[in-house]
């Protein structure tokens, strides 16, 4: 309740505190949502891991799954910086996106060879599904650089 309550004070005085809200394009959209879901979730999995995944009936050794929560706050750092630095933005969005498709691969791979259970299918689909969508939207904006 008092994050909420926070966030409605911020929202309201946000033009006294200096904040201004900018219109965000696709390619801020994704860097947002890369941050929030990677660098926060990375971090909250840090914290919660041993707790949560035996609610969502996963087993959780303690070990590789350490290094899949750094790659995920990792992957959403260069998301940060994709949004504070804008003359980089587009070259990090291509970086995440090479990133997330090679460790896609890489977990696909594990989940198929029974190294690693039904976790590592859904880290691969959801890393594939969050590049193809980059993909998608980085097509549609080279087009409109040329007409």
């Amino acid at each position: 309740m008092d994050c909420l309550l926070f966030l409605v004070t911020t929202g309201f005085f946000y033009p006294q505190l200096g904040l201004r809200i900018e219109k965000f394009d696709a390619l801020r959209l994704y860097h947002l949502t890369g941050f929030l879901s990677d660098a926060l979730g990375g971090i909250f999995l840090f914290i919660f891991a041993d707790t949560l995944y035996p609610l969502l009936g996963f087993g959780f050794e303690g070990k590789y799954e350490y290094v899949v929560f750094a790659f995920m706050t990792t992957t959403g750092i260069l998301h940060l910086f994709g949004l504070t630095q804008p003359p980089y933005a587009h070259m990090l969005a291509k970086l995440s996106a090479f990133n997330r498709i090679a460790v896609s691969a890489m977990f696909l791979s594990l989940y198929l060879s029974h190294q690693l259970g039904v976790e590592a299918m859904l880290i691969a689909v959801y890393d594939l599904a969050f590049a193809s969508i980059y993909v998608i939207f980085q097509a549609k904006f080279e087009r409109s650089l040329y007409v």
